[in-house]
């Protein structure tokens, strides 16, 4: 689990933040605020029904 949330943080800063894709993701990232989380569930639509129920 910990190398899809290491994959997922280079992700954010070489191509979200490194092509400036989100004006806001550099300031979040300096602030320490990304809450990384890996779900187990299998399909996405549940993935993103438990993230909004949180």
């Amino acid at each position: 689990m910990d190398s899809v949330i290491t994959a997922t943080q280079y992700w954010l800063e070489q191509t979200v933040i490194g092509f400036n894709f989100c004006a806001f993701a550099k300031r979040e990232l300096v602030r320490n605020s990304i809450d990384y989380q890996v779900s187990d569930t299998v399909l996405a639509e549940e993935a993103l029904y438990q993230l909004v129920d949180d």
